[in-house]
């Protein structure tokens, strides 16, 4: 597994080398709510492979994480020794089948409310998300790949509070950007209920069972 993580230092690091200016747009699009304004976000673009190579990084960062949380529950998802790819393909393709059911039911939604209600720069949101915290939860895959179990919960501790805060970030600008793209309040009501906190809540209580 280290030798996996170490394949995706080669990638942000080949990265940071060929786009390193698209880089630095990215951490201010994320960090600056100002960006949100369309003026502002044009002068911050980001072309190119560097979304998706990063999308990538953080499905197989978050994939080494809920490999090693699969070690130490006592429900696990398989029942096999010492064959950890199975782990990281499970969980890899269930992490790009969200994102695209994600994008499918928005366009849905879209389609049905007959305007576009700023879901289009909430995508971009979504993708920029992804790549800034999966930058974050890489160190957190090595760690996990060196240190001994005693250490393993903690790690895990951490990716939960990382993820969370990620997420109430995410849909937080994605509130203001559906308001400044002039959304009806009731639209973006509707949006959070059926593609947010649903399959979040359902998702919580079937961890819990």
């Amino acid at each position: 597994l280290f030798s996996l993580s170490l394949v995706l230092i080669i990638v942000l690091a080949s990265i940071r080398t060929a786009y390193g200016n698209q880089l630095q747009n990215l951490f201010n699009l994320f960090a600056d709510f100002r960006i949100l304004k369309p003026s502002l976000r044009e002068s911050q673009s980001i072309t190119g492979p560097v979304i998706p190579l990063l999308f990538f990084n953080y499905a197989i960062s978050m994939s080494i994480i809920l490999h090693f949380l699969n070690l130490n529950v006592h429900y696990r998802f398989f029942d096999y020794n010492d064959t950890w790819w199975i782990d990281i393909l499970f969980f890899t393709g269930i992490i790009f089948c969200g994102l695209f059911v994600k994008i499918f039911l928005m366009l849905i939604l879209e389609f049905f409310i007959g305007e576009e209600a700023g879901q289009r720069q909430y995508r971009r949101e979504i993708m920029k998300n992804y790549a800034v915290l999966g930058i974050l939860l890489l160190p957190i895959s090595i760690a996990l790949s060196l240190n001994d179990s005693e250490n393993h919960m903690f790690m895990f501790k951490i990716t939960l509070v990382l993820w969370a805060s990620f997420y109430l970030y995410r849909l937080l600008r994605g509130i203001i950007s559906g308001i400044q793209a002039g959304a009806y309040p009731l639209y973006i009501f509707y949006y959070l209920c059926a593609l947010e906190l649903v399959p979040l809540i359902v998702f919580i209580k079937v961890l819990m069972r």
